[in-house]
């Protein structure tokens, strides 16, 4: 006759003292018909109390460490919060991708009930999410920084088309953030008059410093800041600091401009030229700024 050793009491018995698994008859219970019966009897009187002992740490423990059963409100599992998240987690430590599968197909049937519930906890944990992307992102600054360069390389369409469509949506946080803005700009000094422009544009010969696109049909020349205004490091508006870089008539175009945004400046040059071709192109703008450093400080050249 087949027999089968109880988890329970550790006695081997025939495999006719198990009860088949409720939906899986091809499978019998782990622990016999006794010992299930004395685990039933007392989970029953246990609730009637405000403790409970669990069946696997035999620990008795208040009534609030055991979870509800899903199928049943008003009954509580034989095993403690504890106890159950030990065996899950070595489950999936066992089961990887057949965790990983389910929860993909899961996700994917019901994701208009996972966005609300994943929406319902960022509302109700801000500040304890708040504070874990914040030591994130310091811990991972170089990380981040260079998949968003990778990213913003391969989806320039993308990104663009999406911020037309995000300033369109929300012109108040676009008006915020200009205003913002020109409160920086005020705060750092602020000479660049119209004479300097005029003489940075005869020295560049009107085309954009970076890329060489004339102003005309397609372009304009917008003064960009070599250092934006973000950085920490933007010695303010001043001639030194400023440049022409090509910005596109048309709406959504990929201009230098554009492109070049609140970035590394030196990193964007060799992002969006290469690295030779950049590095040479900063030699010729550090040369510049040299030049309109003597030109409008009265200083001299120290060979």
């Amino acid at each position: 006759m087949e027999t089968k050793i109880c988890t329970k009491c550790h006695i081997k018995k025939p495999v006719t003292e198990f009860h088949q698994r409720y939906k899986q008859h091809n499978i019998r219970n782990s622990a016999c018909i006794a010992c299930l019966r004395i685990v039933r009897s007392n989970f029953f009187k246990e609730m009637s109390t405000e403790n409970k002992v669990c069946t696997n740490c035999l620990i008795e423990k208040p009534i609030t460490e055991f979870h509800w059963q899903k199928k049943s409100n008003n009954i509580r599992h034989a095993q403690c919060r504890t106890c159950r998240n030990i065996a899950r987690t070595i489950y999936r430590e066992a089961h990887i991708e057949e965790e990983q599968l389910y929860s993909a197909n899961y996700n994917k049937t019901h994701s208009d009930q996972v966005r609300k519930r994943h929406a319902i906890y960022r509302e109700n944990h801000k500040e304890k999410l708040n504070a874990k992307n914040l030591a994130y992102n310091q811990g991972h600054r170089e990380e981040q920084k260079a998949y968003s360069i990778t990213y913003h390389k391969n989806h320039q369409d993308q990104t663009q088309a999406y911020q037309v469509a995000y300033h369109k949506a929300h012109p108040e946080k676009k008006r915020l953030y200009a205003a913002n803005r020109r409160a920086r700009k005020r705060s750092l000094p602020n000479t660049f008059t119209q004479g300097q422009r005029i003489f940075m544009l005869q020295y560049w010969h009107y085309v954009c410093a970076y890329c060489g696109n004339q102003e005309g049909f397609l372009w304009t020349l917008a003064d960009d800041h070599f250092i934006p205004l973000s950085s920490p490091d933007c010695p303010g508006t001043i001639v030194e600091n400023m440049l022409p870089a090509c910005h596109s008539i048309q709406q959504g175009g990929d201009g230098c401009n554009t492109r070049k945004q609140d970035k590394n400046p030196s990193l964007w040059l060799i992002e969006r030229f290469g690295k030779q071709k950049g590095l040479q192109i900063g030699k010729i703008i550090a040369v510049y700024f040299q030049i309109a450093y003597i030109q409008f400080s009265g200083a001299t050249l120290i060979s």
